[in-house]
């Protein structure tokens, strides 16, 4: 289920717009006086779409594996044969460094039209105008947000233009001033959009996405470079107006999260803010991202659906689960590799986890194999991606609020906790899987699928086969489980070997429970801890949950720590090599150490049309 219909839309001064499902999918006419297309509710809503859309312009393709993930986490998993950031090897001029700068000034100057022309028509009701005038303040502020992390301070345009050679001449504000002009939008943006229960999805502003943007902001300007520590209590305050509203809480399954964005599921108490998308390329309206193709493990089976493998994990982040009975884990960093053929969601084992075969683990956040909208494109999706999760949230709360109070508090380490019971699961989860009959006639070792009766998807333990010796050829010789799951009840469920190639039967397997307690995830009150452990604690929980979601670059600039959480990476690399097909990955977290990778440079065509412009240091 979506909200919103993706159309196309044509404007005059924009390019071909389109946002998806609070507008129908009639074409639009020309319009002799651009004015006038602002005359009527439906025309407000699709040029409000227009703003919308450079969201998923950024958030949807590249960003997803070559830059936004250039972080301590993961790296993208190609080597070295081009110049980009991902390489942290590139050029002002490089198309990225472009991109980015074009799509976000882009949404700028179609908020700034919006907000422009909002109230040409007053007969239209001042609480829609408001509402869609809310809408707009938030995506300038947003795509203002984006500018300022990447590029430092940038000129601040708050008037439309409708000829590229107008006011080309503008000199770069300051860090301070563009956050200045975030916070009015933002603030703007709280009071006038609705809640997110009147909305009833997370793919429109609300007044809970403008809250938790709020406090991200205010974190961020507490952090580096602003070191403006009087925003923790902001920060914190904001987030708290999230958590007070009765209508969030976790999804009690971390795996149902992302299972939901690929099924076109909203859950609003969980994901506050998504980046939307929509269609599978078969008919002209529809408008796809990369989420799940780019971003889970390389797959060519059209069962499950095709992907890029984009991704590859650090042995840092690995190591980050000291339990295997994190379920974030094996649902974050896959341990199985799809089939080429076979049922949808088919799968092979990876079972080895030494450190230096870790880096060619692939992520396994979005997966395609739970797609319903058939066929399922090749190289395209309809996934969301998320911008804002609950979980995000109460972690910031906790950050702040270790700040204000210099060391956690009761809340502090409550909020924390939250986060960390809900990664456990709940029930009972698999202690032990034993082989039975071994069964005859299989030419591949199949998955065995441990589900329970009630086909809760979260509550799955995979397990695979390994076939005989040559001697017993067709016959299963040990099982081995992989991830435990969670959320059965006591009685052991059922357990099927799912052939991946249609040969082979008889097999059996048996398996023995145990019960969860919640309580181990804790990080227990009584340890001591001050405010620097205690954030210790955070950073490496943010990193646990929130792993490529296009976080982590920011966090770890933010606490000014980037360049030693590459080196960190580098000396790991350098210490026990990766396998020899990722040894390319050791080059680029050398190369992130240099100083001028916490900025990007101003592309060069900025540098070329705007005389006023300074390039940043280094560059």
């Amino acid at each position: 289920m979506k909200f919103i219909k993706y159309i196309l839309i044509v404007v005059v001064a924009m390019t071909t717009l389109s946002c998806k499902k609070f507008l129908d999918k009639e074409p639009k006419d020309f319009l002799s006086d651009p004015k006038a297309f602002y005359d009527t509710e439906d025309r407000l809503n699709s040029t409000i779409a227009s703003v919308y859309d450079k969201m998923g312009a950024i958030h949807g393709t590249g960003w997803l594996y070559t830059y936004g993930n250039e972080a301590d986490e993961g790296y993208y998993a190609r080597d070295n044969t081009m110049t980009m950031p991902a390489f942290f090897d590139f050029t002002p001029g490089h198309s990225y460094v472009a991109g980015v700068w074009r799509d976000c000034y882009d949404g700028i100057n179609r908020a700034n039209a919006f907000l422009e022309n909002v109230d040409n028509n007053p007969a239209i009701a001042a609480s829609f105008r408001d509402r869609l005038r809310g809408e707009a303040h938030f995506l300038r502020g947003y795509y203002y947000f984006l500018l300022v992390q990447f590029y430092g301070g940038v000129p601040i345009r708050t008037e439309s233009t409708s000829d590229a050679t107008q006011n080309l001449n503008k000199k770069r504000s300051t860090v301070a001033e563009v956050y200045e002009l975030i916070l009015a939008d933002m603030k703007k943006a709280e009071a006038l959009v609705p809640t997110i229960d009147d909305i009833g999805h997370g793919g429109r502003i609300s007044k809970s996405a403008a809250r938790g943007l709020l406090a991200r902001i205010c974190l961020t300007m507490a952090g580096f470079p602003l070191k403006d520590e009087s925003k923790y209590v902001e920060a914190r305050d904001w987030a708290k107006k999230v958590i007070d509203d009765p209508i969030h809480g976790l999804n009690p399954d971390f795996t149902n999260i992302f299972v939901k964005y690929a099924r076109d599921e909203y859950d609003i108490r969980e994901s506050i803010l998504e980046v939307e998308y929509w269609g599978n390329r078969t008919d002209v309206y529809t408008e796809t991202g990369s989420v799940g193709f780019a971003n889970q493990p390389i797959n060519t089976n059209p069962n499950t659906g095709n992907g890029f493998g984009g991704l590859k994990v650090t042995y840092k982040l690995w190591r980050q689960f000291a339990s295997p009975n994190d379920m974030r884990r094996d649902w974050s960093i896959a341990n199985f590799g799809y089939t080429t053929s076979g049922p949808n969601g088919a799968k092979s084992p990876v079972t080895t986890a030494s450190e230096s075969t870790i880096y060619n683990r692939q992520v396994a956040k979005w997966r395609r194999e739970y797609e319903t909208l058939l066929p399922k494109a090749i190289g395209a999706t309809p996934q969301n991606f998320p911008l804002l999760r609950y979980s995000d949230i109460l972690l910031m709360f906790a950050e702040a609020e270790n700040a204000v109070n210099n060391g956690p508090t009761q809340e502090a380490f409550n909020k924390l906790n939250e986060v960390r019971r809900r990664a456990y699961g709940t029930g009972y989860r698999i202690a032990t899987i034993v082989k039975g009959a071994s069964g005859s006639g299989y030419t591949a070792a199949p998955m065995i699928v441990i589900k329970n009766n009630d086909g809760h998807e979260g509550a799955q333990a995979y397990a695979y086969a390994t076939l005989g010796t040559s001697a017993a050829a067709g016959t299963i010789n040990t099982v081995t489980l992989l991830s435990k799951g969670a959320f059965y009840s006591a009685t052991p469920p059922s357990v099927s070997f799912v052939s991946v190639n249609g040969v082979g039967s008889g097999a059996t397997a048996t398996v023995t429970m145990e019960a969860i307690n919640p309580a181990e995830a804790n990080i227990p009150v009584d340890l001591g801890l001050d405010k620097l452990s205690f954030l210790e604690i955070i950073k490496a929980e943010r990193m646990r949950e929130l792993s490529f979601e296009q976080m982590r670059r920011f966090d770890l600039i933010r606490w000014g720590t980037f360049a030693d959480a590459m080196r960190e990476v580098a000396d790991a690399m350098s210490s026990t090599p990766p396998s020899a097909t990722n040894l390319y990955a050791a080059v680029r977290f050398q190369k992130a150490q240099n100083i001028k990778h916490i900025l990007w440079p101003i592309p060069s065509v900025e540098i070329m049309m705007n005389s006023d412009m300074v390039q940043n240091p280094n560059w």
